[in-house]
């Protein structure tokens, strides 16, 4: 069904169920690969170092580059949402991705690999934001959270597929093979997104933000946010799409193999949670606990645990990795949570701020995380100690950004 032939108007319930049906599998596909693309390097780390001779840094580096072409690109990406509509803007940033998973694979150097990963980063950056607009725009509040976590869903089963099921592909075709075949799938969501979504023409452009083109970053919701946005939110992203990998293996002693399985164990579970949530928030919801007050007690529980992981190095203590995984999802309610608290029209600009402030704190948190550690050693410290002492830092920032949000009223 081409997009011309069903026009979506304000209503959803114009919209065939089988149409939309398929308009969320189209949006579901270049999600899952976005959330594949940002969590493989966990997977193929030891094969990166061993072929490309990376230290921690360069891989820190190497991951983190994803997140700030990623960020860089949120705040005009949600002006282009709200004036040209999440058909014409996704594909056309999904073709731009498969050019950087090929360029990956064909990579000679660090630098050339740098490079695919900006442009994949790049690529993807409308990966969540074009489908959470769409669900803005098309349905309720009520809905929103369920839209946007079985959405989630879809990209953590990516993130699941990067673990122990790519490390194995790797093993058959190395990892230039993994990223080649990353390449095509990421054309033919390209090619789906076009195909099936609508090409309407929101008005949301003309709905200005009080203040200018900056009275958005500056209002008191988004103000309250940011850090728990960029540390936290961020923070646990740069975790579980990087350093979950090399704290099994450098600091909990576990081998690479077992290593991606307990990843792999890590992302069905953040699945499942995210499944079960899409399920449970609406319940709450009805029960009067909004979506802002659910993400303040999982980003509560993250903090918790991030300090517990730091604590405890023993080989015991990956299961307080699924434990984090569970969390996770009632964090991801804080994007879907602000917006309903602005009118649809800003939409765009609303979700795609707020990833400017997530995907900017990952990119920082991820490559930090590498130059300290590396930094700490090089002064003496043992490697189990230089993550130690990273990650323990990184939750006691966890929980003063979380005060600050608190203290700015910011749960509504």
């Amino acid at each position: 069904m081409t997009a011309s032939s069903s026009p979506v108007q304000a209503d959803a319930g114009i919209v065939s169920r089988r149409l939309l049906i398929w308009i969320f599998l189209a949006f579901a596909s270049g999600h899952f690969l976005s959330y594949a693309l940002r969590t493989i390097n966990a997977a193929l780390a030891p094969y990166l170092v061993a072929d490309l001779q990376l230290g921690a840094a360069d891989l820190g580096w190497l991951s983190a580059s994803y997140f700030i072409a990623f960020a860089g690109l949120q705040y005009p990406l949600g002006f282009w949402l709200d004036r040209y509509g999440e058909r014409r803007v996704e594909a056309l940033l999904l073709i731009i991705a498969a050019g950087g998973a090929a360029m990956m694979a064909l990579a000679p150097s660090l630098a050339w690999m740098t490079w695919g990963r900006i442009l994949i980063g790049l690529g993807v950056a409308a990966c969540l934001m074009a489908p959470f607009a769409w669900f803005r725009r098309h349905f309720p509040p009520q809905r929103q959270s369920q839209l946007g976590l079985l959405l989630l869903v879809a990209g953590t089963s990516g993130a699941a597929t990067a673990t122990l099921p790519a490390a194995t592909l790797a093993i058959w075709l190395g990892w230039r093979g993994v990223l080649a075949i990353f390449a095509v799938l990421l054309l033919l969501s390209a090619v789906l997104i076009w195909w099936v979504v609508p090409d309407k023409q929101p008005a949301a452009a003309s709905a200005p933000v009080e203040g200018g083109p900056g009275g958005l970053v500056r209002h008191p919701i988004m103000l309250s946010v940011m850090a728990v946005a960029f540390i936290g939110h961020g923070g646990v992203m740069a975790l579980h799409t990087l350093w979950a990998g090399p704290w099994m293996t450098e600091v909990l002693g576990i081998a690479p193999t077992w290593a991606a399985s307990y990843l792999m164990v890590f992302m069905v579970t953040m699945l499942l949670s995210y499944l079960a949530m899409s399920f449970v928030a609406p319940r709450l919801q009805r029960r009067g606990l909004s979506m802002l007050r659910i993400a303040a007690y999982g980003n509560g529980l993250s903090a918790l645990l991030i300090v517990l992981i730091a604590v405890l190095p023993y080989p015991w203590a990956w299961v307080l990795w699924p434990l984090l995984a569970l969390a996770f999802p009632a964090n991801s309610l804080l994007q879907p949570g602000l917006s309903v608290r602005f009118p649809r029209q800003m939409a765009g600009r609303v979700m795609t701020l707020y990833n400017l402030y997530l995907f900017s704190g990952a990119f920082a948190v991820q490559w930090g995380m590498g130059l300290l550690i590396e930094g700490l050693q090089g002064a003496g410290l043992s490697a189990t100690a230089a993550f130690q002492v990273t990650l323990g830092g990184l939750g006691v920032l966890f929980w003063i950004a979380l005060l600050w949000w608190w203290r700015r009223g910011g749960l509504g």
